[in-house]
């Protein structure tokens, strides 16, 4: 197996496991109260902004690797991060919550 063929395995094994954490967690999810599910989202617009400097340096390494691989244009755009970005999902997540830190 190659390196591009065992990555994408890799991937490939990353992405079904998150896929079975969500169908398990759903059920809870559901019987979560509103309340529960607002702090959780508002907990993850925390974390965006408390990791954004690791989510910028991650993201930069992937970006370059994308370049070095010959990667077009658009799709380096679409995977490229910056603070704007970050603040977008983070409003997304958890309308309101500008003031957490």
């Amino acid at each position: 197996m190659n390196d591009v063929n065992r990555d994408a395995a890799g991937i490939e094994s990353r992405v079904v496991g998150l896929c079975r954490a969500a169908r398990t967690a759903a059920p809870i999810l559901a019987g979560a109260s509103t309340a529960a599910k607002n702090a959780a989202l508002r907990g993850g617009a925390a974390a965006l902004r408390a990791n954004q400097a690791r989510l910028l340096a991650a993201n930069a390494e992937d970006v370059a690797q994308a370049h070095a691989e010959g990667a077009a244009s658009a799709f380096v755009d679409r995977l490229t991060l910056t603070p704007a970005r970050i603040e977008q999902l983070r409003a997304q997540l958890a309308p309101g919550a500008e003031h957490l830190a």
